[in-house]
């Protein structure tokens, strides 16, 4: 074997072993049980005792909007459709089925953390939450994501409590007229 193919064997031995010893393994936890919802602006939930008899203990997945009440003047506006060759505006309802979608709420989330675990780094990812996303963790602001429609995740590492509880917190709010049709409410797929 040649010289210089013998530094490259071994230099590749060496790269694939301490790939093995060394490599990183990612753990990751579904958030889906043991959460509060409260459907209210005038809130903090970032700073609020999870023990509050108030707030509703519910499992993610969750849609507010779905529980109703339905009603046509949630969705009703006052708009012609050129397309349809109106000249005069009138009043239009069903766009997105009536639900109470317009609003802002919190979900929060009581979280521990192994003292172990205090050299890794630790995310928290939303496959989907709608809308306006605000996160905080211990009263902390961590990050905000304004898109509904999709995934977004957080370092929370450095305002994690090592030696106690955590409280997650995630305010959203639906503004009117933001969506063709119904967009949903809510932390509405997998926290993790």
């Amino acid at each position: 074997m040649k010289p210089y193919f013998k530094v490259i064997f071994f230099a590749l031995i060496l790269v694939l072993t301490n790939t093995s010893i060394y490599g990183q393994t990612r753990s990751v936890q579904e958030l889906k049980y043991d959460w509060y919802f409260k459907k209210d602006s005038t809130v903090i939930g970032a700073s609020l005792n999870l023990s509050q008899k108030d707030w509703q203990k519910i499992t993610i997945p969750h849609d507010w909007a779905i529980y109703g009440p339905f009603d046509k003047n949630n969705d009703l506006q006052t708009v012609k459709i050129l397309e349809d060759g109106e000249t005069k505006t009138s009043q239009k309802t069903g766009r997105t089925g009536g639900l109470p979608h317009i609003g802002t709420a919190w979900y929060c989330k009581k979280l521990t953390f192994s003292p172990e675990d205090k050299n890794k780094k630790i995310s928290v990812e939303f496959e989907g939450a709608m809308s306006n996303a605000q996160v905080y963790l211990n009263n902390k602001w961590i990050g905000e994501w304004p898109f509904g429609y999709s995934s977004f995740y957080f370092d929370i590492t450095e305002n994690i409590n090592w030696k106690g509880e955590n409280i997650l917190a995630v305010k959203l709010t639906n503004h009117p007229e933001s969506s063709r049709w119904y967009p949903g409410a809510g932390i509405y797929r997998k926290v993790n």
